[in-house]
């Protein structure tokens, strides 16, 4: 095999060369340069320490990307995505970067893979990413969950639900609203405390001239949100409810008005 070099860095510049490795080594998934760029230098922990592209004759064939981040009073080393050219896997490139990596991660509390908080590229490994399972396993990395995303015909939902869902949630002092500037503080403070791993996505949110998300109010009070639009065009989420508040219809009604 050719000598390959790794450095730890990823310039904006070389952008397009990722796409184009990511896409066309990602059967199942595509991700558009606005939307990788996001994922990779929009990410609050973002750091080039933790980037690992790897070349031959100037040519980038492999990529990880990770970050360092305290999570839940842990230390995490989140390796957020990793692949390799088809045409040079089985060649041991997959375990140099790990290889670096996890000495980079040797004193985090845990080195997880996929389901970085806020900016993930996917929120797992895809089971039908066989050799990628494969892989991970030889490695000694142990699935501890399940993370799942569906996706859906939207010219197919009734949306003329919504009207008669938000008339019976008016007459129990519930509104739907979308996000306005006065809203910004009570809602972020509001995620803080019931799904502080959101924060990030629904501060993200306001970034549009028209914040991307709907807030479900109780007597005026912050109870439930729902994001759409925020991590890419067409993605729905995150999704939350007060405890105290379900099974009421608003996770429906703020489901509906989302993809609407």
């Amino acid at each position: 095999m050719q000598n390959i070099y790794f450095k730890f860095s990823l310039s904006k510049t070389e952008l397009q060369s990722l796409e184009k490795l990511i896409n066309n080594n990602l059967e199942f998934d595509k991700f558009s340069l606005p939307h990788i760029e996001y994922l990779i230098f929009d990410d609050p922990n973002f750091s080039d320490e933790y980037i690992i592209c790897g070349y031959i004759n100037n040519e980038l064939i492999s990529f990880l990307c990770s970050v360092r981040a305290n999570y839940k009073g842990k230390q995490i080393g989140w390796i957020k995505i990793f692949l390799v050219d088809k045409k040079f896997r089985r060649k041991g490139i997959g375990r140099q970067m790990f290889s670096l990596i996890e000495e980079k991660f040797k004193f985090c509390d845990e080195i997880r893979i996929m389901d970085s908080v806020p900016c993930y590229f996917q929120p797992g490994v895809d089971v039908r990413y066989t050799e990628a399972i494969v892989f991970l396993e030889s490695l000694g990395y142990k699935k501890i969950g399940e993370n799942i995303h569906l996706e859906t015909d939207i010219t197919k939902i009734d949306f003329s639900l919504i009207e008669s869902l938000e008339r019976q949630l008016n007459k129990q002092n519930y509104t739907i609203v979308q996000g306005t500037t006065e809203l910004y503080q009570p809602l972020v403070a509001w995620i803080r405390q019931v799904f502080p791993a959101w924060e990030y996505e629904v501060s993200f949110s306001y970034k549009a001239k028209q914040p991307q998300v709907f807030v479900a109010l109780h007597n005026n009070t912050v109870v439930g949100f729902s994001c759409f639009n925020t991590t890419a065009e067409g993605w729905f989420g995150p999704i939350g409810v007060d405890v105290q508040h379900r099974k009421v219809g608003l996770g429906k009604i703020l489901l509906l008005k989302s993809l609407k």
